[in-house]
């Protein structure tokens, strides 16, 4: 058996200021990954590509790996 709990986050004014420059560069990112997809739909070849310049932005490994994933997925569905 599985057990849900819900929890509300309530960062303080340091952590919701960080919180929001993160969002912010992830969806940057995320934009350029896409244009990037013009060379390379796939998984991979979408990783290869981006993966420097995620880093080089301040992205961790994480979410610089579930941005080329989610913006390959996209792609196939086209």
């Amino acid at each position: 058996m599985k057990t849900v709990v819900q929890v509300k986050l309530t960062p303080d004014a340091a952590q919701a200021s960080a919180l929001k420059r993160t969002l912010h560069t992830l969806n940057t990112e995320a934009n350029r990954v896409s244009a990037l997809g013009e060379k390379d739909r796939t998984r991979k070849g979408l990783q290869t590509l981006a993966y420097a310049g995620l880093k080089a932005r301040g992205l961790s490994a994480q979410p610089g790996v579930s941005v080329a994933l989610r913006k390959s997925l996209g792609f196939t569905w086209c």
